[in-house]
């Protein structure tokens, strides 16, 4: 397999109000599954689980772990300055960094194809990451690019980005996968992860009984009926756009606003702007969730992130994963609680009544009278092999590719860079100059004369 590199686990940032204390468990333990997989897979040397606090769980056996005191001493955390130090004590066979909530679907595959390009020629001008603009996980052979880069990178979404504008790396991005783009950041992304089934041992057992499931599992379902109407709104990418389009049998609403905006710094400089937020801010929060949204949809998914810097609303991160589980009396900004209460107020579909299914994160909302759960028209376009899939597996599939694979996403690429399968490369490029003239057959010169034509026919009439 030739040198091996190093991978450092990050874990930290998450933690005080019961809310954040029970999200920082689930982070926990999709690092230490992932911490675990990783060594066992043997595509890197050593594994170093770095986190601001002593893991409560029992480590993996041949991991090792760093405990950072920036919190404890008051000083900043500054991710650029910690992963240079953590990455300098290593061999110098390169190093990978993945975030503790970007890798609880990755695999062995996932591993070497992140690892592969550091032991290839060139190494040391290539960057590797999930997402060139955003990223959640990241694979260098030079560490000291990231220790040049002035001023320290206060977070590790823009460092692929910088290093290329800064000092002319090349960024290789990793095949747009739901393994590669899914980072399990809030409440929200712990409900659609626990609705998938997957996970590893650890962080399965950190999401059994995870509340609201529930309201996003309701909405979901709409995403299989042909009469339904599905809003999406957000930090949408294309990608995801055209997922839904190809893989949903409702119609989908999409409203894609201020992509990139946690890397480009306008939600922390609170100069991003949402025309959602502009709605609620014109119509009010009852209005905007009670009236208007019922009328252009029956389930929607909203990442009212956007929405609420456009609000100026800066609410902390126990109100935001408050407001992710639907847990209203426990949210302290005003705004941000009102916004729920709307929500959570809204009447339903199936009985009259809009329900927000899920209080954002992702909101989910219903209004017009849809046909009953799973219930498929009779007009129904699958072939008989696939409707005997049940409806469950196949809304469960719609949810893990839609809402994993990056509704909310910070960032996305822009077309560029991302791999292809081989066999669609190769079929592509044997078909490029297809068709041509000559490929059209000539006309035909043996043609019957037209009058022979009419009496053969009239022959058939006779007879």
């Amino acid at each position: 397999m030739g040198a091996q590199p190093s991978l450092a686990v990050f874990l930290g940032g998450v933690g005080g109000s019961p809310v954040e204390e029970w999200m920082r468990g689930v982070l926990e333990a999709a690092a230490l599954d992932l911490a675990e997989s990783a060594l066992a897979s043997s595509v890197f040397g050593r594994v170093v689980l770095a986190a601001d606090r002593a893991p409560a769980g029992d480590m993996p056996a041949g991991v090792e772990v760093r405990v950072d005191g920036a919190g404890a001493t008051g000083r900043a955390f500054r991710f650029g300055e910690a992963f240079v130090a953590l990455a300098g004590e290593m061999p110098s066979d390169g190093v990978a960094y993945i975030g503790a909530g970007s890798g609880p679907l990755l695999g062995v595959g996932e591993f070497e194809a992140i690892a592969a390009p550091l032991r290839a020629p060139g190494a040391a001008n290539v960057i590797v990451t999930n997402n060139r603009f955003s990223s959640d996980l990241f694979a260098l052979a030079d560490l000291q690019r990231v220790a040049d880069l002035d001023p320290a990178a206060l977070t590790d979404n823009a460092i692929p980005r910088r290093l290329r504008d800064e000092h002319g790396m090349e960024v290789l991005e990793l095949p747009r996968t739901l393994a590669t783009q899914f980072n399990l950041d809030t409440p929200s992304d712990a409900i659609a992860l626990a609705l998938s089934g997957r996970g590893g041992p650890r962080l399965t057992a950190a999401l059994a009984g995870v509340p609201a499931t529930e309201r996003m599992q309701q909405a979901a379902r709409l995403f299989i009926e042909r009469t339904a109407e599905v809003l999406v709104a957000g930090r949408v990418s294309s990608r995801t756009w055209q997922y839904l389009e190809t893989e949903t049998a409702c119609r989908i609403r999409l409203l894609s606003e201020e992509r990139g905006m946690q890397a480009a710094g306008t939600d922390a400089a609170g100069t991003a702007r949402s025309i959602l937020g502009q709605l609620i801010a014109e119509a009010g929060p009852e209005r905007a969730f009670g009236v208007l949204l019922p009328e252009l949809c029956a389930a929607a998914f909203i990442d009212i992130r956007p929405a609420l810097v456009q609000l100026g609303i800066r609410a902390s991160k126990a109100d935001r994963f408050a407001a992710d589980l639907g847990r209203g009396d426990e949210i302290e900004d005003a705004g941000r609680r009102a916004i729920v209460a709307a929500a959570a107020a809204s009447p339903v579909g199936f009985d009259g009544r809009l329900a927000m299914v899920g209080v954002p994160g992702f909101v989910t909302c219903g209004h017009r009278a849809a046909a009953p759960p799973f219930r498929r028209p009779r007009s129904w376009h699958m072939t008989g092999s696939e409707m005997n899939v049940s409806a469950r597996k196949k809304m469960v599939t719609l949810l893990s590719g839609a809402i994993l694979g990056g509704l909310a996403g910070c960032a996305g690429s822009h077309g560029e860079g991302v791999a292809s399968s081989p066999a669609v490369v190769a079929l592509v490029d044997a078909n490029r100059t297809y068709p041509r003239w000559e490929d059209f057959p000539a006309t035909p010169t043996d043609l019957p004369p037209a009058s022979v034509v009419a009496g053969q026919v009239a022959t058939l009439n006779v007879t």
